[in-house]
């Protein structure tokens, strides 16, 4: 992986990230003028690369936070896809890709404290990994709320979507993982 090395005059560049699984993946940092900046690491909805972020993390170390947008496990600069062989989920994410993350991220900007702002799945992932660990500040959720079918407001809504979940578990159970490039 090419990595361009920070200096004074940069304000963004990419942060090498190995795994202890073999696994590896490559993150931007958006970095605000000030050193003592906060730190937010920024993690996507499901299905969507972290560069779709670019403009927002922008936005934001222009108004002094410091942003560094990374990718879920499978999708963008992740090493790794789903397939029949791949499996990983959750677990891997909360305790091998976020720790790893965090970690890579303090010591390379020299921070002490990180927030996790995390954009629907993310949201959920980044408040999940937070209650159970100290190294991170607070978590900023955005649209993260909770997809399931029987909280939907009207039966039309309720019934689609409890038929978008069969339908997602039936494509599951045919190609061994979700084929989300394909639907």
């Amino acid at each position: 992986m090419a990595v361009r090395e920070q200096s004074d005059s940069d304000t963004t560049f990419t942060i090498p990230i190995d795994f202890n699984d073999g696994t590896s993946m490559e993150a931007t940092a958006f970095n605000a003028d000030n050193k003592d900046a906060p730190v937010c690491i920024c993690l996507p909805a499901m299905g969507v690369r972290a560069e779709y972020y670019k403009v927002l993390a922008m936005n934001l170390a222009n108004q002094g936070i410091t942003v560094v947008t990374c990718d879920l496990r499978g999708h963008g600069q992740s090493s790794v896809r789903a397939d029949r062989q791949t499996n990983f989920g959750y677990a891997e994410i909360l305790n091998i890709d976020l720790p790893t993350i965090i970690a890579k991220v303090k010591n390379r900007l020299d921070c002490k404290k990180v927030l996790i702002m995390g954009h629907s799945l993310g949201g959920q992932i980044g408040l999940l990994y937070a209650s159970q660990s100290t190294d991170v500040e607070g978590v900023i959720m955005i649209a993260s709320g909770s997809n399931w079918y029987r909280n939907m407001s009207s039966s039309w809504k309720r019934n689609g979507r409890y038929v978008g979940y069969y339908a997602i578990k039936m494509l599951n159970m045919l190609f061994g993982y979700f084929p989300g490039t394909k639907f």
